[in-house]
């Protein structure tokens, strides 16, 4: 997802990550208020990506970590260490 969203751009060659982050932030008021909440931590996880592309580094690192709370509560152990990867990666930056 990040990589096409970097190939995306919107009108005038205007980045489409403003727009990616609000849709991804909408599916997870969605996902929310479904209390869906294993189907959380994905959007979170891509949230977190296109905010720490976009310079939102204490953003990002906040949706990561509740990306790894709702990976460990549903016991999705590969995206909990991806996530738990990231984190880490972003934390030396």
């Amino acid at each position: 997802m990040r990589t096409a969203v970097r190939r995306n751009r919107g009108i005038q060659g205007a980045p489409a990550a403003p727009d990616a982050i609000a849709k991804f932030e909408r599916t997870i008021e969605i996902a929310a208020r479904l209390e869906a909440g294993p189907l959380l931590g994905a959007p979170k996880g891509t949230l977190a990506h296109l905010l720490a592309d976009s310079g939102k580094k204490i953003e990002a690192q906040e949706e990561l970590v509740q990306a790894i709370a709702l990976f460990a509560r549903s016991k999705m152990t590969i995206q909990l260490e991806r996530a738990k990867a990231a984190l880490s990666k972003s934390s030396d930056l």
